[in-house]
């Protein structure tokens, strides 16, 4: 054999050993050059939902509040169960709708307490459109006020533990309008519906709006009968008709 065929010989023989030694050695490394990827799924990998049954209310309408723990675990949710924002020149601000949630208030309620939300449960709230008179006199009808017209959102304040960590988090509702007030309350124009088949041996009131004499007046609607009132106090349809 010529020394150029030998030396082309020895030339191979080591060009496949190094390729051989190196494969070798990438297989064997293989968890150090690409690790593999290990996906521990957690109960904050769901979410709370937050929904109202409207996007639109009436001025003074009752929104109806869902809360529904979707993840994997029980979660805390905290007092007052729900809290109510408001939008302002694109800004969300928290508007107090409890009056034990006011600083200069005191009340007999734990105001850090919270309830277990067991996971697929839902928790069922209601806001009636007041809002917190945190700085009103000691006259009752001064504690709340209705809540002006504009864009609303409701927030649930919810805490998941996770292998003795937990995290505090925040789920919105979608944003809801509340309407201006109308010029005139609708009530004001109905009237104290009674059968009038039914006995009178009682005596059951009703009340409503007179637009003869722009008065609200009592009305006997007779007894044992099945009555549709406006208001449910004469003082109710005074406040809101006698203006």
């Amino acid at each position: 054999m010529s020394l150029s065929k030998l030396i082309l010989t020895v030339s191979v023989i080591v060009c496949i050993g190094a390729l051989f030694g190196a494969v070798g050695y990438l297989a064997s490394n293989n968890h150090q050059i690409n690790p593999p990827i290990i996906i521990t799924p957690t109960p904050s990998d769901g979410k709370i939902t937050v929904s109202i049954d409207k996007t639109e209310y009436e001025w003074g309408e009752e929104i109806k509040i869902d809360i529904k723990n979707n993840v994997s675990a029980d979660v805390e949710i905290y007092w007052p169960y729900f809290e109510v924002e408001k939008k302002e020149n694109d800004q969300w601000k928290r508007i107090i709708t409890n009056l034990c949630a006011c600083s200069n208030i005191e009340c007999n309620i734990d105001i850090n307490g919270f309830e277990i939300l067991k996971k697929g449960k839902a928790k069922s709230e209601k806001w009636n459109q007041k809002i917190a008179n945190c700085d009103g006199s000691e006259e009752i009808e001064n504690y709340y006020f209705e809540a002006s017209a504009g864009i609303y959102r409701i927030v649930a304040k919810t805490r998941i533990t996770t292998h003795g960590h937990f995290s505090l988090d925040y789920f919105n509702s979608p944003e809801f309008t509340i309407k201006e007030k109308s010029a005139v309350d609708p009530r004001c124009g109905q009237k104290v519906k009674f059968d009038s088949k039914c006995a009178r041996a009682n005596e059951v009131y009703g009340y409503e709006f007179d637009t003869q004499t722009n008065k609200c007046i009592k009305v006997n609607a007779g007894g044992g009968c099945s009555l549709e009132t406006p208001f449910g106090s004469l003082e109710e349809c005074q406040k809101v008709c006698e203006k």
